[in-house]
């Protein structure tokens, strides 16, 4: 759920020592009396910071926005592994512990090492964002090297130069882990909109807006994910682009296949969801079935709260429709919904995640847990994508996977 930026509640959390350093940093409040300030007294802080000039009101609004939008968990996280990145080489574990909150943290880095703060922040940002994945990417005829960013800008920019915009192109490119990413920013459509002076002056001002295409690569997994507006054409178009220029490979037409998921062994109450220590996992569990009786129109959606036992969604089941009546063997899954929860954190705090699956999709969103997921799904035998499906476990039979605590 997103969290609603404000001002007065940032001030209030952040630290008055870290607010003094960033306010020092860009030549205002200078004259606050910091030593005397009350944590909670944010009013001089707040009137030195809207009394700014323009130009410095606005770029402080937009660092603390930053900050707040990195100030949860898996900000925080990002945050980690980007110190810990080899161009960084930064472990921020030791200092993170001694802070009393996320938004310390965030502000934190971004006074230290504003340069992780930027990297982190784009990062972050791509979490949560809806991406079409592309499976199977051809493996690349030479390493993929920074070098590749000029041909993408290149390509991306004749691209759209043929619907009329596209002259300027400008790519960000990061690595995390096995993914690269690739944040491309294009020049739009001239646009005209009613802005205020910083004399509070009301007038017109034309300007050009970027908009947007992200490119996430995964050589390991040999998988795109592409977010482009513009439909299913244009998002294979710039596929195209970012193979030849960054790849240098040729993608060809794809499979209309796409995933391809198994879910009637959810059915079965005995199946167990192999986990290894490496995952964080601490427990999955089904909460929702939706369900069909082969042969027949009806659907039936099942669903327990969040704090029912595990095996509920079954004795669910098993009273709407009864195995003696009903054999396993008629009943299909269109849709089911999973509980995945994470072992706590080092503040004690658990992180639990809905995953929607259907026979062709999930909801995996792109941040650091999706790697994990993806590959739990082929390890359950849900994701049976690509793989022999000859001989299917039929519900009902024997789980043959086990918990691992």
């Amino acid at each position: 759920m997103a969290r609603h930026y404000s001002p007065k509640s940032f001030l209030r959390q952040a630290p008055n020592k870290l607010l003094r350093q960033y306010f020092e940093s860009i030549a205002i409040g200078v004259d606050l009396p910091w030593d005397g300030l009350d944590e909670a007294e944010i009013e001089p802080i707040f009137a030195a910071m809207t009394c700014a000039p323009g130009d410095i009101y606005r770029a402080c609004t937009t660092d603390f926005h930053d900050v707040h939008d990195l100030a949860d968990e898996g900000g925080v996280r990002t945050l980690l592994a980007e110190g810990k990145h080899p161009k960084h080489g930064l472990d921020f574990a030791a200092d993170f512990q001694r802070m009393g909150s996320h938004l310390e943290r965030a502000l934190w880095v971004l006074l230290k090492h504003p340069d992780v703060f930027k990297v982190a922040r784009r990062l972050d940002y791509a979490v949560g964002l809806s991406f079409k994945t592309r499976e199977s990417i051809p493996e690349p005829l030479e390493p993929v090297t920074s070098a590749s960013v000029a041909g993408l800008e290149k390509g991306l920019s004749e691209y759209y130069l043929k619907q009329g915009r596209g002259q300027g192109c400008h790519v960000d490119h990061y690595s995390s882990g096995d993914r690269l990413y690739y944040f491309c920013y294009l020049e739009d459509y001239a646009e005209m909109t009613q802005v205020y002076d910083d004399e509070h002056n009301l007038k017109t001002e034309r300007f050009r807006p970027a908009f947007e295409v992200i490119f996430i690569y995964d050589p390991v997994e040999r998988t795109l994910d592409t977010r482009a507006k513009g439909g299913k054409d244009v998002r294979l178009d710039v596929e195209d682009v970012f193979a030849q220029t960054v790849l240098g490979v040729k993608l060809g037409a794809p499979s209309e296949a796409g995933s391809e998921h198994r879910l009637d062994v959810l059915l079965d109450r005995h199946f167990e969801f192999s986990i290894q220590p490496e995952d964080g996992i601490e427990e999955v569990s089904v909460r929702e079935l939706k369900v069909a009786l082969r042969g027949r129109k009806q659907r039936i959606t099942l669903d327990v709260s969040a704090k029912a036992p595990v095996k509920e969604i079954y004795d669910l089941l098993d009273d709407v429709l009864p195995i003696q009546k009903f054999p396993r063997s008629d009943v299909a899954v269109d849709r089911a919904r999973l509980k995945v929860t994470f072992r706590a954190d080092k503040d004690g705090r658990r992180c639990s995640l809905p995953l929607t699956i259907t026979p062709n999709s999930h909801t995996v969103k792109t941040d650091q847990r999706e790697g994990i997921i993806k590959s739990c799904l082929k390890r359950w035998k849900l994701d049976v994508s690509g793989s022999d499906r000859g001989s299917p476990q039929k519900p009902g039979e024997p789980a043959q996977y086990m918990l691992m605590r």
